[in-house]
């Protein structure tokens, strides 16, 4: 059950702003989530893979562990996606890496698409450990545990391996049974435990509107509610959208666009956000006997969830956000380093009004842009250009209208996605008007569901009330509502 009165984080926690080389930790939930999550990673180590040294460098520390496995837990209620995954993870290439997964959480229950089944039953059955190396948790007592009593003991104890924590990610679907149910109550039962001490960010990817399950839109209402509710952020990624997009850059019309596409799209944006950032050093200047030596670990920095929270998204509710990136959407490898055609071609293919030709305004945005060989003074003044005349902003809640909430990070001598030869990039995450529309939607789809009771006992049977679906639906329409009041033109 969701308490409106619930929101323990205070914006003087939000504010404070970490630099240092803090650890993420991952948690990746449910199919979709597990898939999202292993791209994230595959592309990632790859990035910190491309120099000749037999060892990740060491801002690499941000997100694996001493023995570079990575900082992330996989849960599912079914093993084989994890299974296949562990699999694949062993079996990449040498020059690649091997991704060894060391927590994997799973059971052979299900969830049914069943959003009550994964939030009120999760781990009345007994977890299984899927072994894939030496395990963090090997420990029997917890055999008898519930999954998600399982995973919260098993982000302790990653946790108290780290020496700081920068925040905890969760990575999961909005539609499905595993990870809205149990990614709710995973969420809710972690901002229980560590209260506002631990910044939480979730990564919630939305189903098409039609077409995938019959509780979807009920699941989708379930789930955004809790994760907007006890996260911090939560970054929203649409499929529809993300095809629409993926479609404008095919070669040909016959090329369709795949679910491994629209995985690696999100795991895109999730490095170019995340990816730490070499940046000028202020003490003595490099020595030209040895140009190509590497910087030391204080001259990289990251984008931190409290920098996220305290420039994205201080107010509750207005806490969803998007990321989009350049590194897909370039239809000519001719064009990649020109950041005209760049900054032209990825603000085309980011939407910027509604179905009904509304403009999508914005609250705040950060840019990323990262670009192989110095970004000049006229390329900074172009690209603020292009990105802040399609990116329209609306009225600040900051107390001084003149703040300007528009924020561009330039870090030059960083390859965009070096990984698949892409020099430069941009990388764009924005709290914006957009939500209004697709929560209308989903809520319009609830409420028409809800009228004519259609499947409503599917979820009073795993105990969920229809108090719950009332409060829920209460609380996303309270805000469309401050959304619609906060996004007025300035």
């Amino acid at each position: 059950c969701i308490t409106t009165a619930f929101h323990t984080t205070t914006l003087q926690h939000k504010c404070c702003l970490l630099h240092t080389m803090s650890s993420i930790l991952f948690v990746h939930i449910g199919q979709c989530g597990n898939q999202v999550g292993f791209e994230f990673w595959d592309l990632l180590s790859r990035q910190f893979s491309s120099s000749a040294s037999a060892s990740f460098p060491s801002h690499a520390s941000q997100f694996f562990d001493f023995n570079q496995h990575p900082n992330a837990i996989l849960i599912d209620t079914e093993p084989k996606v994890v299974n296949e995954l562990v699999a694949r993870g062993k079996k990449r290439k040498a020059a690649a890496r091997a991704l060894h997964f060391r927590d994997c959480l799973v059971e052979e229950s299900g969830c049914g698409n069943n959003w009550a089944l994964g939030f009120h039953n999760s781990g009345t059955y007994k977890t299984q450990h899927v072994k894939t190396r030496q395990s963090a948790l090997a420990l029997p007592e917890l055999d008898d545990l519930s999954l998600v009593e399982r995973a919260l003991k098993c982000i302790d104890k990653r946790i108290q391996m780290m020496d700081t924590v920068d925040s905890i990610w969760v990575t999961a679907s909005l539609s499905g049974g595993t990870g809205s149910g149990v990614g709710s109550r995973l969420v809710q039962q972690i901002r229980h435990t560590y209260a506002s001490s631990m910044p939480i960010v979730v990564c919630a990817v939305a189903a098409f509107m039609e077409g995938d399950t019959t509780l979807q839109h009920y699941n989708t209402m379930l789930s955004l509610a809790h994760f907007q509710r006890y996260a911090d952020s939560v970054l929203l990624f649409h499929n529809s959208h993300i095809i629409k997009m993926l479609n404008s850059k095919k070669a040909t019309s016959t090329q369709a666009v795949s679910t491994k596409d629209i995985n690696q799209y999100i795991a895109s944006c999730l490095v170019g956000l995340l990816m730490p950032y070499r940046v000028p050093k202020k003490s003595p200047k490099q020595s030209s006997s040895n140009p190509s030596s590497l910087p030391s670990p204080s001259s990289y920095k990251y984008f931190g969830a409290n920098q996220l929270i305290s420039l994205l998204t201080p107010m509750y509710p207005l806490n969803i956000l998007e990321v989009h990136t350049s590194t897909l959407l370039i239809k000519s490898a001719q064009h990649m380093t020109s950041w005209q055609y760049i900054a032209d071609n990825f603000s085309r293919s980011v939407p910027h009004f509604d179905l009904k030709q509304r403009q999508i305004n914005q609250f705040a945005m950060r840019v990323i842009v990262r670009g192989a060989s110095s970004v000049s003074s006229s390329d900074r003044k172009l690209l603020r250009s292009i990105l802040d005349k399609n990116f329209k902003r609306c009225q600040s809640w900051f107390h001084n209208p003149s703040t300007d909430t528009n924020q561009y990070i330039f870090a030059p001598h960083n390859k965009g996605m070096q990984s698949q030869k892409i020099e430069n990039a941009i990388t764009v995450i924005a709290n914006r008007s957009s939500i209004i529309e697709y929560l209308n939607l989903i809520l319009t789809k609830v409420h028409l569901m809800l009228n004519t009771g259609a499947y409503v006992n599917h979820y009073e049977r795993f105990g969920c009330s229809r108090d719950i679906f009332d409060e829920c639906f209460e609380q996303l329409q309270f805000t469309i509502q401050q959304y619609a009041e906060y996004c007025r033109e300035p």
